[in-house]
C-alpha cells in the first residue's frame, strides 16, 4: 500500500540527520546538497550506496521488509521521478558528478514564491509556443489575432452555449510580411525569456 509522504520534509531530515552515506548538504544556507547515484550495475556497488532509494521506497510503503523483493533500480527511478516533480526541488545539473568514483547528484530545495515564479515563467513560455504552433493549424499563416481578423475577418457569433468563430477571408490583403515579421518577433521574445530565466537561475544556484 503506497503512502503519502511529502518528498521535502523526509529529505531534510535525513540531511540533518546525517545517517544515509552520501546524502549530505553543499551549501546549507541556499539548499544545496548531493545524492548518491551510483549505478547499480557498477561493480563496487554495494546496498550502502542505494540506502537513500531503499529509505524512500520504505516510508513511502513500497518495500515492506520480509515480504515483498528488493527492487533496487525500481526504487531509484522512483526517487528520481518524485525529484522531478517536486515543485520545491531543483535539479543543479551542472554541479552533477556522475563520472568519479563516488558518483552523485546535486539538487537545491527553493522557496515557495521562487517555485510559483518559475511555474508561471515556464507556463507563459509554453503558451508562447503552443501559440506559435497552433497559428499555421488554424489556417492565420502565423498572424497575431488582430492581423488575423484584418485578413480573414474572424467573428465570434454565439450559438447556443458556445462561441463559434466564421472564418471569411477578406480579398486583396497580403499577410505574408506581416506574418514572417510576426513569427520573428515572437521567437526572439521567446529567446529573451529563456534567457533571462536562465541568467535568474544561474545566480540563483551560484
Amino acid at each position: 500500500m503506497e503512502i503519502r509522504v511529502r518528498l521535502r520534509p523526509w529529505l531534510e531530515s535525513r540531511l540533518n540527520e546525517g545517517t544515509i552515506d552520501g546524502l549530505s548538504w553543499i551549501d546549507r544556507e541556499k539548499g544545496i546538497f548531493k545524492i548518491p547515484w551510483k549505478h547499480h550495475s557498477k561493480h563496487t556497488w554495494t546496498e550502502a550506496d542505494a540506502a537513500i532509494f531503499k529509505d524512500w521506497a520504505v516510508v513511502t510503503g513500497r518495500y515492506r521488509a520480509g515480504i515483498d523483493n528488493p527492487d533496487w533500480p525500481m526504487w531509484k527511478t522512483r526517487l528520481r521521478c518524485a525529484l522531478n516533480k517536486a515543485p520545491d526541488i531543483q535539479e543543479v545539473r551542472q554541479r552533477h558528478n556522475l563520472r568519479c568514483e563516488e558518483p552523485f547528484k546535486v539538487y537545491r530545495f527553493i522557496s515557495k514564491t521562487e517555485s510559483l515564479w518559475r511555474a508561471n515563467a515556464t507556463r507563459n513560455a509554453c503558451m508562447i509556443f503552443d501559440g506559435l504552433y497552433s497559428l499555421p493549424k488554424l489556417g492565420f499563416s502565423g498572424l497575431s489575432g488582430t492581423a488575423a481578423r484584418a485578413e480573414y475577418g474572424v467573428m465570434p457569433t454565439a450559438t447556443g452555449k458556445r462561441t463559434a468563430l466564421i472564418v471569411q477571408r477578406v480579398p486583396g490583403v497580403n499577410a505574408s510580411t506581416r506574418a514572417s515579421v510576426f513569427v520573428s518577433q515572437s521567437l526572439i521574445c521567446c529567446l529573451l525569456i529563456y534567457l533571462v530565466v536562465r541568467f535568474i537561475l544561474i545566480l540563483l544556484v551560484s
